[in-house]
């Protein structure tokens, strides 16, 4: 079953999911730089902490090194402003815990992608018996993004765009009809296929949920438990839950895959649309699929670039609260500040910070960037939905939770021998840490999965094999324990055998590919391969790339001696993702963030 609200907090606080401290561990670890908050805080001036969702953040430090040069002051006392970049569902599980200071300042004040973080707190944090005081119900904007289903145009126009509506519902039944894109004139394109982010740790894979429900039901006003329960609204977001690609917890994951397909000259091979922010979409018809200001101008622009539907049903807004929190590790002072920096973020200089970086304002202006852009709409969406209660969303999770594509994944996890050094002086062993770290996220699966297990490394019995097979793939209900107590009794061995392994894994997978189901491998490797029989890397890849299978392999480089480069070649050949765990204290948020592609 997927995690408890409870069982997501507790991971928050055993696990440490993310850091805090200026640095942000990104759930996507490809090649993406680490956002870092370096602004320092003005000599004298007491300093106020921000936890900024990530996309926000390198722009709010932008504007915070300009405010920390201005001579404001509040009643006399000047302030610095420290921005901390933060996945919103990091940091609302970790208010909700109590926040770790070792893993970085607490903040005064949370900016999360949207106020449905707000409204997820307060349900939590009721449900959890912590006060729901800390955070407010509600905080003024300091941006929006509307939510948007990008798709590359010749998708785009073969659906009637940009004068033809486009909703929920003709996405649903495209989805669900076996011509596929043939229904549309165009076979050639296959099966109408979708990617969304996973709604427990995503803003964007949030609100499409939320759209698609709303769509169901059939009407444009707050979602309630009631309609979350309705057959009619589950049938559709049904629909587009399996033609899912994958899932994930990182929106700009699926646009940097996006990408190099269409750097590769395959810009419709991957999927005909994707539940991205409108910022998304000219991050990437920019080059620049991560948003980050620093990659700004590195990558060329996309020979086929995606456009922005705004379903007719309606959809809803990131609206980027700004919540000065009622914290007890703030000062009166502090929140002082805190609220200065939000009347100077929202005054015309710093707001055109935001707007040239594709936000709308707060009012849902759009900015120079939309107006130019042939491919968003400067008009924005005809219908704007509201953000549900907290206690509706928690339906609508547990809900996606039985509708989400199943999955059937294989878990390979590196023994050789250099997974028996220890991670730290006095510390546990490197396979005694990975092992607590792929045993805190097995709840990502749920008894719809089929789930199986292999070590690998060479000698393994029977008969001196590269890999043993510990528990066939098979239904994660039934073979749960089984892969718990595989798991918890694995050993250090022998010498790395990546390549002969991941080549077996694949070609077993390939032939027992489930229809229906996300069929993927999750790859755990400290050591590059070592194994003198089978040391044909580029043999492999060639392999992978011509597989037509639709196998998936998300590769968890672990430890400074993972081979990071065969791992990447892995994952993008298969369409997967590479998520770095070379600090191994990491690899429990690495663990998850691959499980929830699931």
């Amino acid at each position: 079953m997927r995690p408890s609200k409870k069982q997501i907090v507790l991971a928050v606080l055993v696990v440490g999911l993310g850091t805090f401290a200026g640095l942000k561990y990104h759930a996507d670890h490809s090649n993406k730089e680490q956002i870092a908050a370096v602004t320092p805080p003005r000599p004298g001036c007491d300093t106020v902490t921000v936890a900024a969702a990530t996309e926000m953040a390198p722009l709010l430090t932008k504007i915070a090194d300009t405010y920390n040069h201005s001579a404001r002051t509040v009643n006399g006392k000047c302030f610095g402003i420290k921005i901390d970049a933060v996945d919103s569902a990091d940091a609302e599980a970790q208010l909700v815990a109590g926040w770790d200071v070792r893993r970085g300042d607490a903040p005064d004040v949370w900016a999360p992608a949207s106020s449905s973080w707000l409204a997820i707190f307060g349900d939590d944090a009721a449900e959890a018996d912590r006060s729901t005081a800390l955070v407010p119900s509600s905080a003024s904007s300091i941006a929006s993004t509307a939510l948007t289903i990008a798709m590359p145009k010749p998708m785009a126009t073969a659906l009637g765009w940009p004068k033809a509506p486009i909703g929920w519902s003709e996405l649903a039944a495209l989805a669900g009809n076996p011509a596929g894109w043939g229904s549309k004139g165009h076979p050639e394109w296959g099966a109408f296929t979708f990617v969304k982010a996973n709604p427990n740790y995503s803003t964007s894979g949030l609100n499409a949920t939320i759209a698609a429900f709303n769509a169901g039901a059939g009407s444009p006003t707050p979602l309630s438990s009631g309609s979350v329960a309705s057959i009619t609204a589950r049938r559709l977001d049904a629909s587009l839950e399996q033609a899912v690609v994958n899932y994930g917890d990182d929106p700009t994951a699926f646009l940097r895959t996006q990408q190099r397909a269409d750097t590769e000259g395959k810009p419709l091979s991957y999927a005909s649309a994707y539940a991205v922010d409108e910022k998304a979409v000219l991050d990437y018809d920019a080059g620049n699929p991560s948003g980050d200001p620093k990659t700004a101008g590195t990558h060329a622009k996309p020979r086929v670039p995606l456009v922005a539907i705004y379903p007719t049903e309606g959809t809803l807004f990131s609206d980027n609260p700004y919540a000065v929190l009622n914290a007890p590790w703030s000062t009166r002072d502090r929140e002082a500040g805190a609220k200065d920096f939000f009347d100077y973020v929202v005054l015309p200089a710093q707001q055109k910070v935001l707007t040239d970086a594709g936000f709308r304002g707060p009012t849902k202006k759009p900015g120079a960037g939309i107006v130019a852009s042939p491919n968003v709409s400067a008009a924005g969406p005809t219908v704007t939905l509201s953000t549900p209660s907290g206690s509706t969303i928690a339906a609508l999770r547990s809900a996606w939770g039985l509708l989400r594509k199943p999955a059937r994944v294989l878990l390979m996890m590196d023994v050789s021998s250099s997974m028996g050094d220890s991670t730290a002086e006095n510390g546990p062993t490197k396979l005694e840490q990975a092992k607590s770290a792929a045993l805190s996220a097995l709840d990502e699966f749920n008894g719809a999965d089929e789930v199986g297990l292999w070590q690998y490394s060479s000698a393994l019995p029977p008969g001196a094999q590269t890999y043993q097979e510990l528990v066939p793939v098979g239904h994660f209900d039934i073979d749960k324990s089984q892969i718990t107590a595989a798991i918890s009794t694995l050993t250090p061995k022998n010498d790395s055998t990546l390549i002969p392994a991941v080549r077996a894994a694949t070609s077993q997978l390939t032939e027992d590919v489930e229809p229906g189901h996300i069929n993927a491998v999750v790859l755990l490797n400290n050591a590059k391969n070592n194994f003198a029989a089978d040391n044909d890397q580029a043999g492999l890849v060639a392999a992978l790339q011509r597989s037509t299978s639709g196998v998936q392999i998300y590769s968890i480089a672990y430890g400074s001696g993972a081979d990071k480069p065969a791992l990447q070649s892995y994952s993008d050949v298969t369409k997967g993702q590479l998520y770095d765990a070379t600090d191994t204290s990491t690899a429990a948020e690495a663990f998850t963030s691959a499980f929830a592609s699931f």
